[in-house]
């Protein structure tokens, strides 16, 4: 199950049947997704909130070093 679908979920599952399903238990359906919350809250996150976070003066001192005499740039 996605995570908009779990918002879903969670959204449309308050006092209204659910006209999918003729038998719903929603005290087992809050517990299962409860669980489901909480592992998908203790996943690592990886991307952008994980990267490093520079000023603009020290991006400006890193390009400056490249510039110096000797230094070399590679993309290995």
């Amino acid at each position: 199950m996605l995570r908009a679908q779990l918002a879903q979920r969670m959204k449309t599952s308050g006092n209204k049947p659910n006209k999918r399903r003729r038998r719903c238990d929603e005290a087992a359906d809050a517990e299962v997704l409860a669980r489901i919350l909480d592992i998908i809250s203790g996943l690592l996150v990886l991307g952008p909130e994980k990267r490093r976070r520079r000023t603009t003066q020290e991006k400006i001192a890193i390009v400056q070093q490249s510039f110096e005499p000797g230094m070399t740039v590679s993309d290995d």
